[in-house]
C-alpha cells in the first residue's frame, strides 16, 4: 500500500547462483577447540606483531569467528572478491530501554560483515576488527529503525536474510548458554549435540562441559 511503500527495505544485491553448488558432497563434522587453543587465537587477533594489544578491544568470540571465517573461505577455494560473515545478533541490551531478563520473545537480527577475502586470508585481527565494528554499529536507532520495518513490510517473505553460497559463512553461537550447568535429576549432561542441515558453510558453536560458572573459553568448545 502507498501509506507504508516508503517504509519498505530495499532489496540488497541479487544472489550470485554461481557460487551455490549444490552436486558437492557435505557431510557434518564436529570441531573440536582446547581452552589453549582459544587464546592463542584470541592473542593473534587482538594483538600485533610485536605482542602488543592491538586499540580496538576484540572479544574471544570476535577472534573465534574470524577464524573460522578465514578457513571456511579458504577451505572453499575463495580467492577473489568479497566474502561475507552472516550471524544472528542478540539485540536484547540495545534496544532503549533494554529488554529485561524475562523476555521470552526471539531478540535476534541477522547482521554481516564484509571483507575483500585478500584481506580475510591474510590478518586474522582485521577479520576480528570487521566483525567487532559491525556490532559495534548496533545500537538502539538501528534496533528501533530495524523493527518498525520488519512490522511494516507487506511482504516479509520476499527475499532471502542471509547468503549460503560458498562466499559466504554463517555462524550461530550457543557459546553463553548454561544448558549444560542444568541437572536434569541424573546429573548434568557431559555432551551435546545438535541436527544441522547440510550446508558447507553454516556452522554452530557450543560450550564443552566444565566448572559451574566457568566461561566457555576456559572450557573449550565444539564447532558442528
Amino acid at each position: 500500500p502507498p501509506r507504508v511503500a516508503h517504509l519498505a527495505e530495499p532489496l540488497g544485491d541479487p544472489l550470485d547462483w554461481s557460487t551455490w553448488d549444490t552436486t558437492s558432497p557435505v557431510e557434518v563434522c564436529h570441531l573440536f577447540f582446547h581452552k589453549d587453543e582459544l587464546q592463542e587465537i584470541w592473542k593473534a587477533a587482538s594483538h600485533d606483531n610485536g605482542g602488543q594489544p592491538t586499540p580496538r578491544k576484540i572479544s574471544h568470540l570476535d577472534a573465534l569467528n574470524a577464524h573460522l571465517w578465514s578457513e571456511s573461505a579458504m577451505a572453499n577455494n575463495i580467492v577473489q572478491g568479497n566474502v561475507d560473515f552472516n550471524f544472528p545478533m542478540d539485540v536484547r541490551k540495545r534496544t532503549s530501554p533494554p529488554l529485561p531478563d524475562g523476555f521470552v520473545g526471539s531478540t535476534v537480527l541477522p547482521h554481516t560483515a564484509t571483507l575483500p577475502v585478500s584481506t580475510l586470508t591474510s590478518s586474522i585481527g582485521e577479520a576480528a576488527s570487521s566483525i567487532r565494528s559491525a556490532i559495534s554499529w548496533i545500537d538502539p536507532s538501528i534496533v528501533s529503525s530495524k523493527l518498525n520495518i520488519y512490522a511494516h513490510d507487506t511482504t516479509p517473505l520476499r527475499y532471502l536474510r542471509i547468503n549460503m553460497a560458498l562466499t559466504s559463512t554463517c555462524l550461530t553461537s550457543w557459546l553463553a548458554n548454561t544448558f549444560l550447568d542444568v541437572d536434569f535429576g541424573v546429573g548434568k549432561p557431559r555432551f551435546f549435540d545438535v541436527s544441522l542441515m547440510k550446508m558447507s558453510t553454516m556452522y554452530v558453536a557450543f560450550p564443552l562441559a566444565g566448572e559451574e560458572g566457568e566461561h566457555w573459553h576456559h572450557r573449550g568448545v565444539m564447532i558442528v
